[in-house]
């Protein structure tokens, strides 16, 4: 922005920077310059929070991590603090309600570390599936499985937002239930040859059951594929009770 006097542009920085909306940051490749971060939504400037060098350090790192959060590990690593600081330093910003731990579902073991007011991201929570423990709901998963391949043969076909809009009306899930774990949902189906998907227009796709044929009994039976079956009757000498397929057939 060119046209705009220097300081008037520091003015209106300064202001943003008194707000907690931007933060001045420094550049390894450019010292002495200074740059400007944007704060995310949930995270808080630290200059307002009073905070020491190492916890201001840690936090930012924490903070650059947004909803992915960071590993302990990775986390000490990239603060260079020692082994005693480190967990001293990771206590004070706990206990002070500015970050949280919590444990991947992809790895249940290791310890990673976001900002307080954020929630992780969904591959690591697993979204609506899983509980509190981080374990997969199999009874929530099937209720609605359920839900969803009735929704769809009484309806015909349905679309994914009809879908959607009817698991969410339904009342059946506490939480909400989005396009995206439909589609879960919907794959699972497919993949079990209960439903297909098919083509609507260009744009969109519906999904419908499955309507498996009826088989023929006599391809059941040992009559369908019997050589000798045109020579066979009640009275014949070959017959369906001297059969010792029939008969396993029917122990069967």
């Amino acid at each position: 922005m060119p046209s705009v006097p220097a300081d008037e542009m520091t003015s209106h920085l300064n202001f943003l920077v008194s707000k907690s909306k931007i933060q001045l940051v420094e550049h390894a490749s450019h010292p002495g310059v200074p740059f400007f971060r944007l704060v995310k939504e949930g995270e808080v400037a630290t200059e307002s929070m009073g905070l020491s060098t190492e916890q201001k350090l840690l936090y930012n790192i924490i903070a650059a991590a947004d909803r992915e959060g960071i590993w302990t590990k990775t986390l000490s690593q990239k603060a260079g603090l020692n082994r005693i600081q480190f967990p001293k330093v990771i206590k004070s910003l706990e206990q002070r309600k500015l970050i949280k731990p919590f444990k991947s579902i992809t790895n249940k073991i290791k310890v990673f570390y976001i900002l307080y007011n954020l929630e992780p991201a969904d591959r690591h929570v697993g979204g609506i599936w899983y509980d509190s423990n981080g374990d997969f709901d199999y009874y929530f998963f099937e209720i609605l499985r359920k839900q969803c391949t009735l929704f769809i043969k009484e309806k015909g076909y349905a679309t994914l937002q009809d879908i959607q809009t009817h698991i969410q009306n339904s009342g059946t899930s506490k939480v909400e239930v989005r396009e995206e774990d439909c589609k879960k949902l919907l794959n699972t189906l497919i993949y079990d040859g209960k439903v297909e998907v098919f083509k609507i227009d260009k744009e969109e796709v519906g999904y419908k059951k499955i309507r498996h044929k009826l088989t023929n009994g006599l391809t059941v039976v040992p009559c369908g594929v019997c050589p000798v079956f045109s020579s066979c009757g009640v009275v014949a000498e070959i017959s369906p009770q001297k059969c010792d397929y029939m008969k396993k057939w029917l122990e069967w």
